[in-house]
């Protein structure tokens, strides 16, 4: 048993929350107090790792050593949420959100690959639409290990093609995007390392070149794939929405009303996002903020 101590604040009620209702969290079996997913080596198949937070101010991780570094990424453990709040504090807008998901962190894809299958599976549909594409999609071509299945692998993928993929109900033009993500996956082309080494305006071009990865994807990805905290994906429809609601609008912002707005959110922009994502699923928010 590997064991890594929680920072503070951590919420693991809302994390695991998250993982149950969200889309990052479809690869998840959540149980208790215990999250459950494949993770893929560097080489070889993918091995079954158990995230444990039983015990009060630490996560518990049941698999091979490599696994801390991946779950330090996954649960964004290295963020600093009190310099976060301190600067969201000074909007307030913002304060019931900080007050109603403190502890709260994003949520990340393991990997580039995973990031960008996620949210292009996520484009122009609803939420439930997307779970359903998702499932379908892991069931029949994922890596299976007893009750647990993953995304499948990239190589996997580029073999059956885009019109398999059509027969699982995936669009045309989602089913070739999604095998153009798995060719660049093949050959390396998504180095978590690679675009390690970018800065977000050195790294949004290079997504961008991906078929299929307009600005909206590539800023998901960059907050939720490699775990930037300045990032706002501006075109977001639902993040027009919250603002509208946690601001009391009396019309809905556009991308350009929003991005003049996060001016005062940075350097913590994503947080900023993913809490307003956040405060549009719960309803009991909703309610008080209407």
């Amino acid at each position: 048993m590997l064991i890594l101590p929680l920072p503070n604040p951590f919420s693991p009620g809302l994390v695991l929350e998250h993982l149950r209702q969200s889309s990052y969290g479809a690869v998840y079996k959540v149980e208790g107090p215990v999250a459950r997913r494949l993770l893929r080596p560097p080489v070889g198949p993918a091995v079954p790792v158990g995230f444990d937070f039983s015990v009060a101010g630490e996560l518990r991780i049941e698999g091979p050593d490599w696994a801390v570094a991946v779950a330090r990424h996954i649960f964004a453990l290295d963020d600093d949420l009190l310099d976060c709040y301190a600067c969201l504090g000074g909007d307030p807008a913002m304060r019931p959100l900080l007050g109603q998901f403190w502890g709260l962190r994003v949520v990340r894809a393991p990997d580039l690959y995973e990031a960008l299958l996620t949210a292009v599976l996520g484009q122009q549909v609803n939420v439930a639409v997307a779970q359903s594409q998702r499932r379908k999609f892991m069931e029949a071509l994922g890596e299976r290990v007893d009750d647990l299945v993953l995304y499948p692998r990239p190589e996997a993928l580029v073999q059956v093609g885009a019109e398999y993929l059509q027969g699982l109900g995936i669009s045309r033009q989602k089913s070739r995007y999604l095998v153009e993500v798995a060719m660049r996956a093949a050959v390396n082309l998504l180095s978590m390392t690679d675009f390690g080494t970018l800065t977000d305006d050195e790294a949004m071009p290079r997504l961008l070149e991906i078929p299929g990865v307009g600005p909206w994807t590539a800023e998901t990805v960059l907050m939720r794939g490699l775990g930037r905290p300045d990032v706002l994906p501006g075109g977001d429809v639902g993040l027009w929405n919250a603002a509208q609601r946690v601001y009391r609008l009396s019309e809905r912002p556009d991308e350009r009303d929003l991005r003049q707005m996060s001016e005062t959110w940075r350097p913590w922009r994503s947080y900023a996002a993913f809490y307003l994502w956040a405060a549009l699923a719960d309803p009991a928010l909703a309610v008080g903020l209407s």
